[in-house]
């Protein structure tokens, strides 16, 4: 995988009281995106909780914080889609690619191996979320890296 082509979209210490997904990205209409990582932390909290994390495909994109991908490297073209954080209207939710439980205290981490890794086509939608609201307010940060391929 070319690296050059490879970006990084964060949303960084934000209060989450609701169900609602934490970062989600567009495609490029030109292009197939596959998603190498994912991630949810929280540094505040000191309450084991247990909470779901999802993947989830989206018919329709939501209404949140713009943010510019970075580019893993350095001088490299601009992501070509579009990235939304810390998400105020849902959009139209579509089919749970990866539902996982774990402990807020230790964070959720995805790194699929190569042969399972989410595809996503030109023009798609992909988020990561809670899969239920959270029971308190907790301050999470979350994360994708992906690729742009073809």
């Amino acid at each position: 995988m070319e690296s050059g082509r490879s970006y990084v979209a964060l949303m960084e210490n934000v209060s989450v009281s609701i169900l609602k997904s934490l970062i989600e990205f567009t495609a490029p209409t030109n292009r197939l995106v596959t998603l190498l990582e994912a991630w949810i932390s929280q540094t505040v909290s000191e309450t084991s909780t247990m909470e779901t994390a999802q993947i989830i495909r989206k018919t329709a994109v939501g209404t949140g914080t713009v943010f510019t991908a970075r580019p893993l490297a350095e001088n490299a073209a601009a992501y070509g889609g579009t990235v939304r954080t810390d998400l105020t209207v849902e959009g139209t939710l579509g089919n749970i690619m990866h539902m996982e439980g774990f402990n807020i205290l230790n964070g959720w981490y995805y790194k699929p191996v190569p042969e399972a890794r989410i595809w996503v086509a030109p023009g798609g939608f992909l988020a990561v979320r809670f899969g239920v609201a959270p029971a308190a307010a907790l301050t999470v940060s979350a994360g994708m890296i992906f690729a742009e391929v073809g």
